[in-house]
């Protein structure tokens, strides 16, 4: 029987806008994080020409909270200005 390689590793790390598609990658982030043992960073970017709100962002969002909480993730955002 041929065995996978296990993957292992110590953070990962998301981007996260104002989309559909960056939830399901933090949620899917978060996932990964369970599975690895690793630790989750959620990167938002904030600048005077694009200001965007980040308080719903990431880990900033209700149903990211609640996921990290029930895989027992640590997880927590990064803003970039």
């Amino acid at each position: 029987m041929r065995k996978e390689p296990i993957l292992t590793t110590n953070l990962i790390a998301v981007y996260a806008d104002d989309s559909q598609a960056a939830e399901r990658a933090v949620a899917i982030g978060l996932r990964m994080a369970a599975a690895t043992a690793a630790r989750l960073t959620v990167w938002t970017v904030k600048s005077p020409s694009m200001p965007q709100r980040t308080d719903t962002l990431g880990m900033n969002s209700a149903s990211a909270k609640a996921l990290a909480e029930s895989l027992g993730v640590e997880a927590r955002n990064t803003v970039l200005t």
